[in-house]
């Protein structure tokens, strides 16, 4: 039997509730030629069952047994196992985005690297999927065999499970994952710095899922403070042997922004009697810091760590318990001060409230975009006893808009502006739509809420004259001239996009490695099958199911962006619900997602 290509190494144990989920992705890879070895470090509940009814129906699919010694030496297992020209060790309890192993093997074929490593999706216990704030910057661009010595913030890059690995770099660097928690990133951290060339992939390929139970949820514990601490030491000595000075001083820093901080969290939910011991951790952790290297750490975490080096116990528990909201109570004469300045401080504050500018959010009501104008109606929240007499005035950066007309509502005031498209363009950059309301010296300062499906522009002295929204802000900006999709239509199972070239090609995007979906503009219309539109394109997102690509005209010298200016367009095809829209700033973006349980 010939050997796969990519070895997937999961270890499971006690994950029931989020392992067939988190299989289901493998199942839906792009790239099928790849084993998946799931090995069972001696789980007591559903798991195994789940795990050998995947083995059963799909022989990609292995289940290797071990008794319970803990996801590092499971993952070594497994590794011994493994037959792929390529490793990936993925946790049972996360998500893997459809072209996860199609991009990373494209990448390592391509480039040649030891090994790939991505951007991820992050989701949390109690906000909706965002991107790794650790990964946003050391994977803003897809580069191949770049390596951490070009940059440097790639020692954020501390997690197993968002890369792959070329098999022969494993074994020739002799790499195992130490028996231990915390495992990654002493494995993590060598490799980049011993590896040759790495590639790093701009996308999310990986959802982190964070729940309490997890290994990095169990963090307060002593043993997972010891493990953490002597994680960070094997680090340490790595960075001594094999880092740069820059790279050292992000190091240094970090263990002092992220692990003292966890392990201060930890002291500061320990009870009195029990802290001595995770004191003693936190000492061995600041005595190894140089501290010369962390002035890039946050200061609340510098000042605990020369707390803790000079032995100021006391001031070290207090920051302790500021950590986790718990700080020791001021003693009563300081508070019974702290208390006079606050009430007098109170008076002040009554006083300067009576002529300090109010804040106000309006909402856009209606819009009307020419080339000679551009009229807004917005809708303020303000009492009627108010509305009827204040002064308004309105502005983009330094461009005034011109007041035509007011109403004034039981709970709001209508206002109606008008602003000049050729003095916007005159002002580069971008400026927020904001009003002022005056009423002797009551003043308000408002600022215009909006939809992307709101937005709107004109072309005028050679720029677009853009309404974008940030935040759900409404502002407008200078662009470069991009191409306009004017209007989208649904004719005959075609999506239908009129624009602003008589001719060229028109493409939907898809993510690399594939290539966009095209059509040919003819007078001024490009027409795109709508099955064509979703076949072959899962979304790259597992958890909120949608996919997001953008419309571009493909020209000799590269794509470009288009700019929406009609309607948002919805309709149906191949199960999905697909949108023609803007983009936050602009951009024409064909977004499909699944039909809602009440349109299917």
């Amino acid at each position: 039997m010939s050997s796969p290509r990519v070895s997937a190494i999961v270890p499971y144990y006690g994950v029931e509730k989020y392992l067939e989920p988190f299989l289901r992705t493998l199942t839906r890879q792009t790239f099928g030629d790849f084993e998946c070895i799931l090995v069972d470090d001696g789980s007591t509940d559903g798991s195994a069952q789940i795990a050998r009814r995947f083995a059963d129906a799909d022989p990609r699919f292995v289940v290797v047994t071990q008794q319970n010694r803990g996801l590092a030496a499971a993952r070594n297992t497994g590794t011994a196992h493994a037959r792929g020209e390529y490793l990936t060790f993925l946790d049972s309890d996360d998500l893997v985005a459809p072209r996860a192993f199609e991009q990373f093997v494209t990448s390592l074929d391509e480039s040649g690297s030891d090994f790939a490593a991505s951007h991820v999706w992050r989701l949390p216990l109690t906000r909706p999927v965002e991107t790794s704030w650790a990964h946003r910057e050391p994977f803003s661009a897809r580069l191949q065999r770049t390596s951490i010595r070009e940059i440097p913030l790639l020692m954020r890059d501390r997690m197993a499970w968002n890369k792959m690995w070329r098999r022969s770099f494993w074994d020739e660097h002799g790499y195992a994952w130490p028996e231990m928690h915390f495992e990654d990133f002493p494995v993590t951290l060598r490799a980049h710095l011993e590896a040759a060339a790495v590639d790093t992939l701009a996308e999310p390929t990986y959802v982190w899922r964070e729940r309490a139970s997890s290994i990095s949820g169990l963090s307060a514990s002593l043993p997972s403070v010891t493990d953490r601490v002597a994680a960070a030491l094997m680090v340490l000595d790595t960075v001594d042997r094999l880092g740069t000075r820059e790279v050292a001083e992000l190091v240094h820093s970090h263990l002092v922004d992220v692990d003292l901080r966890e392990v201060l969290g930890a002291i500061g939910r320990a009870a009195d009697h029990e802290r001595e011991p995770f004191l003693a951790q936190a000492r061995i952790l600041c005595d190894r810091v140089d501290a010369a290297l962390v002035g890039l750490a946050r200061p609340q975490y510098q000042e605990a760590f020369r707390a803790c080096r000079d032995d100021r116990t006391e001031r070290f528990l207090a920051l302790a318990g500021a950590e986790v909201g718990s700080a020791p109570e001021v003693a009563q004469p300081v508070e019974a001060a702290r208390r006079a300045v606050r009430r007098a401080a109170a008076g002040a504050a009554r006083v300067r409230a009576l002529t300090h500018a109010r804040r106000r959010a309006g909402t856009l009501e209606d819009f009307r975009a020419g080339e000679t104008q551009l009229v807004y109606r917005v809708r303020i929240p303000l009492d009627h006893r108010v509305a009827g007499r204040v002064h308004v005035e309105a502005r983009v950066g330094a461009v005034p808009a011109t007041c035509i007309e007011t109403d004034h509502l039981a709970d709001a005031l209508l206002v109606q502006l008008e602003l000049d498209p050729l003095r916007l363009a005159a002002q580069p950059g971008h400026h927020d739509l904001g009003l002022s309301l005056s009423l002797g010296p009551l003043t308000w300062e408002v600022t215009v809420l909006a939809t992307n499906e709101q937005q709107h522009g004109v072309d005028r002295a050679g720029y677009r004259v853009q309404a974008v929204t940030r935040g759900g802000r409404l502002g407008i900006e200078r662009q470069a001239h991009h191409p306009l999709v004017e209007a989208a239509e649904v004719r005959d199972a075609e999506l239908v996009l009129q624009v602003s070239v008589a001719s060229g090609t028109l493409g939907i995007e898809r993510p690399w490695p594939q290539t966009p979906v095209t059509a040919e503009v003819l007078e001024h219309e490009a027409s795109f099958p709508l099955e064509a539109l979703v076949a072959n394109d899962p979304a790259d997102n597992p958890v909120t199911d949608v996919a997001s690509r953008r419309v571009l005209l493909l020209t000799t010298t590269g794509p470009k962006a288009t700019r929406f200016g009609g309607r948002v367009v919805r309709t149906y095809a191949g199960g999905r619900e697909i949108d023609v829209r803007p983009g936050e700033d602009g951009t024409t973006y064909l977004v499909h997602r699944p039909i809602p349980s009440r349109q299917s």
